[in-house]
């Protein structure tokens, strides 16, 4: 039985338990009442980057090079998603796209835009160099399997099936060519404004002046890799179990060899009229004035991928 000492006490800890609730009460008040004031003033005052922020890839990587002399840029993208910016003279990554999975990308100078194929959903991203950020996505029906810069009509030919014509200022797709081009290895030759597709049938002739297939060249057909020599000329070509030269003036083969063409590379030097080429654990040189073998080097291993890249060339003749 309580006393009433003991009822004293109770009422005097319910009050002090009441008191304690309304000092909660005007903290609470006060706190929100200064939040409330300072969040119109909170900016932004910076961004530290954790040390994967801008990476890793993974996957198979591939990429595009912007040569500006004042910055210039690599984008690195990745079969698992994503590019990464970086510049070209330090290698410090700078920017990372958000494209998603992609197999495919090319950089549009005159414009400033990255043009990457993504593969979660078929089509292609178009990317603003400034922002990085993904400004358009245009959806194709098939896979784009390449996507190649045309300067003389500002279009990105797509590798896919069909191939189709993407417009630079418009970003659109504005024509297509009824073959499957997708998987096609292609070069484009800029000085006779033509580009070369190797497809499963034969390797295709497309005039880009009013975007047309002026020749079919079935022997060529199914090609492992191609690419255009300007100083020469030249377009080569391995296929089969051959490397080839054609000459883009008249499109006819001046040169073939037999070469194993499993796992083939080839890459072009303008400055010293060479062609390189990769197959196995083999990397050759090849002089492009008599298409004779310079010199045959032993790797060990074999070569993932073969890139020279030039800033001066040679007009073709």
């Amino acid at each position: 039985m309580a006393t009433g000492n003991d009822r004293v006490l109770v009422r005097n800890s319910a009050a002090r338990n009441r008191a304690a609730q309304a000092k909660v009460l005007l903290c609470a008040l006060a706190l929100g009442t200064l939040l409330a004031s300072s969040t119109s003033a909170q900016v932004l005052e910076g961004t530290i980057l954790l040390p994967d922020s801008l990476g890793p890839l993974t996957g198979k990587t591939h990429v595009a090079f912007d040569e500006d002399s004042a910055n210039p840029r690599i984008f690195i993208g990745g079969e698992g998603g994503d590019v990464i910016v970086a510049n070209a003279v330090t290698c410090e990554r700078v920017a990372r796209i958000r494209s998603g999975p992609m197999n495919a990308l090319c950089y549009v100078p005159a414009h400033n835009k990255l043009y990457v194929s993504t593969t979660d959903e078929y089509g292609v991203a178009v990317v603003d160099g400034s922002s990085y950020e993904v400004i358009k996505r245009l959806p194709f029906a098939s896979l784009v399997t390449g996507v190649y810069y045309n300067l003389r009509n500002d279009r990105v030919y797509c590798a896919s099936d069909p191939l189709k014509m993407i417009d630079c200022v418009s970003d659109s797709v504005v024509d297509s060519l009824m073959f499957n081009g997708a998987d096609a290895r292609c070069a484009l030759d800029g000085y006779r404004n033509k580009l070369y597709v190797s497809a499963k049938d034969s390797l295709r002739v497309v005039d880009c002046s009013n975007d047309s297939v002026v020749a079919s060249i079935f022997v060529l057909r199914g090609a492992q890799a191609v690419c255009f020599q300007p100083s020469a000329g030249k377009l080569y070509v391995a296929a089969g179990e051959s490397l080839f030269a054609l000459n883009t003036k008249a499109d006819t083969v001046v040169f073939r060899q037999g070469f194993d063409t499993l796992y083939a590379q080839l890459a072009s030097d303008p400055v010293h009229n060479r062609v390189y080429y990769t197959y196995w654990s083999h990397l050759i040189a090849l002089d492009c004035d008599s298409d004779s073998i310079l010199w045959n080097y032993h790797l060990w291993g074999r070569a993932l991928s073969l890139w020279r890249q030039c800033r001066s060339t040679t007009s073709s003749t």
